[in-house]
């Protein structure tokens, strides 16, 4: 497996052994028939309900002590509180076009969750949260099409900050792909702070991974927030484990096992 996307072919038309022309004909009708309609094996992509995949989202009692909940959300078409995956995230190689194809590839129905490690109307607020997200339609095989495009044109870069981000400096990297789903992608967004004229004093590290199980695309982004010298919250072990986590339940909805 080389980079960050992982996919699994399936063969749709089988071994033909010695059957006779016609069902040699027959096969070679199904197969070109699963590579035009985009099917697996003849069956079109089964849409989920948002209801369907809110009811599979993390939920702190799963998660370990000390996690809370601040929102969660199922809702048929995104507001403000609902994006998909933040454009800013892509260095400016990447075409504004391209961009705004992702977001409209993701669609306008889905469900949500944010989490934080810690008690948000704390006095000290919590440094390290959680957002899962996911949605079903038949743009699901495009989103991580386009999706694992952009990691490629952004691999390595490092840009800078514009309008409220100046003085902040990105880097992206991508991560081996999580082994759960039909396939995937992950990368590592990390942001360094500093004051205006000052040395980098924190970094913000955005962890993020998407899974594609059927038509279902499961993302989950962590934030971090760091001193500039101090060690992340979780190991990529840690964090592997929460991506299993994540999209376990949906992969099982859509009836794989992988």
């Amino acid at each position: 497996r080389d980079g960050p996307l992982r996919t699994e072919w399936t063969w749709c038309a089988g071994g033909a052994g010695d059957a006779a022309r016609p069902m040699l004909r027959a096969r070679a009708f199904l197969l070109v028939t699963c590579l035009v309609g985009l099917m697996s094996c003849g069956d079109e992509l089964t849409v989920y309900s948002p209801a369907d995949l809110g009811e599979r989202l993390l939920a702190p009692g799963g998660m370990g002590p000390g996690w809370t909940e601040s929102q969660r959300d199922v809702f048929e078409t995104r507001a403000p509180e609902n994006p998909s995956i933040d454009p800013s995230l892509w260095c400016p190689d990447y075409p504004t076009g391209k961009s705004d194809q992702l977001v409209s590839l993701a669609g306008d129905a889905g469900a949500d969750v944010e989490l934080q490690l810690g008690d948000p109307t704390a006095a000290e607020q919590p440094t390290y949260g959680l957002r899962q997200q996911a949605w079903s339609n038949r743009d699901a095989v495009d989103y991580l099409r386009e999706l694992t495009d952009a990691v490629r044109i952004c691999s390595g870069a490092t840009w800078e900050g514009t309008g409220e981000d100046v003085g902040a400096e990105y880097r992206l990297t991508p991560l081996e792909a999580p082994t759960v789903g039909d396939e995937a992608v992950a990368v590592l967004v990390a942001i360094t702070l500093s004051p205006e004229d000052g040395e980098p004093t924190m970094v913000m590290r955005q962890r993020m991974a998407a899974v594609r199980a059927g038509s279902i695309v499961m993302v989950l982004q962590e934030g971090d927030l760091l001193d500039i010298d101090e060690e992340p919250s979780t190991s990529d072990a840690e964090f592997d484990a929460l991506i299993e986590q994540a999209a376990r339940p949906f992969v099982e909805l859509d009836g794989g096992t992988g």
